[in-house]
């Protein structure tokens, strides 16, 4: 179930990308509403501070309007930039709601390991995609041998591999990679 999941999660990532692609190739020299939807959506999944199911966009006319409820002013503020940076954006209409009651209730029944917000699934999916590459681009890793997962920022790296110093490296790559918090190295010599 759970490859499934980040199956269909990296579907969805692809697809927004894809279409993100084709209205920019289709798109008249005046950049198209739903260009600039999508490309806004991509970037609200893709950024690790925002949760893309918080926020609501519509574009109109080349003018965004936001709307939903975030946890800070923060939150709100980036929201509405990351909007105006977007190409074609004329202006944005930021009418998101700050509830930092939403924050606290939060706070008080903390997620599961299993309960990531998409957004979190996809930055745990790039941390490991990087971590991944790294191994596969260094001679002195055996990347296909090791096995890399992770969950909120938590690696866990198993498989074998032929000596300690080898298993030392491949914590520290991880270890030195952006989102990574913390290393479990469950790597076995053999």
């Amino acid at each position: 179930m759970k490859v499934f999941k980040s199956f269909v999660q990296g579907l969805v990532l692809s697809s927004s990308i894809f279409l993100v692609t084709v209205t920019a190739a289709a798109a008249t020299p005046e950049v198209s509403d739903t260009w600039i939807q999508t490309k806004l959506i991509t970037t609200y999944v893709l950024n690790r501070h925002l949760n893309v199911f918080d926020i609501d966009t519509d574009v109109r006319d080349q003018v965004v309007y936001l709307k939903g409820t975030v946890e800070t002013p923060i939150e709100k503020d980036l929201a509405e930039q990351i909007a105006r940076s977007v190409n074609g954006v004329k202006s944005v209409q930021n009418n998101i709601v700050v509830d930092a009651e939403k924050g606290a209730i939060a706070r008080r029944s903390p997620r599961s390991s299993d309960d990531r917000t998409f957004g979190q699934t996809i930055t745990d999916m790039t941390t490991t995609a990087s971590i991944k590459s790294k191994f596969l681009v260094n001679q002195n890793v055996h990347g296909l041998e090791i096995n890399v997962d992770t969950k909120s920022g938590v690696v866990t790296l198993r498989g074998k591999v032929p000596s300690s110093a080898e298993k030392e490296l491949a914590a520290k790559i991880a270890e030195n990679t952006e989102g990574v918090e913390r290393v479990n190295n469950n790597l076995t010599i053999g």
